[in-house]
């Protein structure tokens, strides 16, 4: 008598059949739901990303009108809030004024920055603060002004085409003024490293004469190489007593037409907006004209 085990055969396969299936079932579940949360997780980051866009726009318009409508001091600007009530303060030496939470704002002097194209002498103290390399500075310094004339005489610690040839390094001097602050980092002597512990000192267009009273700390320093004094000079300034005649006083700076201690009018704005993770920044260089249809120029904008 034979025993048939078709029968059973056929359940194995059906069972294996079924569990595949399953998985697949599962897998293709299992993908659906990873992508329905990377698609809510993406909508969620872009909606912080356009909150907090507008919230820096927000934050730039409202910093423009009060630096518009307010009254410049030596270290900073007075205004009242809407036309009225008491008047607020806000400084021009880059410390943060937070308007909301995840929203603030920095005002600098454009005369407190240094500029490449007009103050080699205030640059060479910065770079010296940095580096602490008297030869280096000089090479860098010198090399910035051959970068710049229109002839091929070589200062005594610069650089001409030849000496760029002979490096190899692909470009020669532009023989014209930089035109980007970043042009610093073509020159024998520094580079990226360099530039970007100096950039935040640094501006392209700089009105004359510079301001000492809006100088960020470190600046003060390599101007006038008195930590206990640039600590004095800061303290008054956040206390919002330092004025031009007390900076004259302490330092025995003479005042004159190449610096008066008054602001400029040129500031550089920075706006910084956060929601969650997204970042929104707002940098501008801004200058006031007393003209009611101008009150304004944007020099420049970066978003």
């Amino acid at each position: 008598m034979s025993t048939s085990t078709q029968p059973c055969k056929d359940s194995g396969f059906a069972l294996v059949s079924i569990i595949l299936i399953a998985l697949l079932i599962s897998v293709i579940s299992m993908a659906i739901m990873f992508a329905a949360r990377r698609q809510a997780a993406l909508a969620r980051e872009l909606t912080h990303h356009n909150r907090a866009a507008l919230a820096a726009y927000s934050a730039y318009n409202l910093a423009l009108f009060n630096f518009l409508q307010a009254r410049l001091t030596s270290t900073g600007m007075r205004f009242k809030e809407n036309g009225k009530g008491p008047e607020v303060s806000w400084n021009l030496y880059n410390e943060p004024v937070r308007l909301e939470p995840g929203v603030e704002i920095r005002f600098q002097d454009a005369a407190g920055l240094v500029s490449p194209l007009f103050q080699s002498k205030l640059l060479s103290r910065l770079l010296l603060q940095v580096t602490g390399d008297q030869n280096r500075t000089r090479r860098i310094i010198d090399s910035l002004a051959d970068w710049q004339d229109r002839n091929d005489l070589k200062k005594l610690n610069g650089a001409e085409a030849a000496d760029y040839r002979l490096n190899r390094a692909g470009y020669e001097p532009r023989n014209f003024y930089i035109q980007l602050p970043q042009e610093l980092c073509l020159l024998p002597g520094c580079d990226a490293e360099l530039y970007g512990k100096i950039k935040k000192y640094i501006v392209y267009w700089q009105p004359n004469p510079p301001n000492y009273l809006t100088m960020s700390g470190e600046l003060l320093q390599a101007c006038l190489k008195n930590s206990s004094l640039v600590e004095r000079i800061i303290k008054l300034r956040r206390q919002n007593k330092l004025t031009a005649g007390i900076f004259f006083a302490m330092t025995g700076i003479k005042q004159n037409e190449d610096f008066t201690g008054r602001p400029s009018g040129w500031v550089r704005l920075r706006v910084e907006a956060r929601e969650e993770a997204a970042v929104a920044r707002i940098s501008a260089l801004i200058v006031r004209r007393q003209q009611l249809d101008r009150p304004c120029m944007v020099i420049e904008w970066k978003s």
